[in-house]
């Protein structure tokens, strides 16, 4: 909850890095930008989180990939 609420500029300078690794925040920044403030999220944000995104696709496809043949045995 704390990523959607707080803003960047409130953490200090030595700590940002942290927040650039977690992909939540990513998304609820443009969410942010969208519904409260009315503006286009800026490229970096957006080009951040399409990385997230299709890194976390292509990791659930290799994972299926190595699964499938026992994946029927779950369902």
């Amino acid at each position: 909850m704390q990523c959607v609420i707080r803003k960047r500029t409130g953490i200090p300078q030595q700590y940002r890095f942290v927040w650039d690794l977690n992909p939540l925040y990513h998304y609820a920044s443009i969410m942010r930008d969208v519904v409260l403030y009315g503006v286009m999220p800026s490229e970096r944000t957006l080009l951040i989180a399409t990385a997230y995104s299709l890194l976390m696709l292509l990791t659930g496809i290799t994972v299926f990939r190595k699964y499938q043949d026992r994946i029927y045995l779950h369902l």
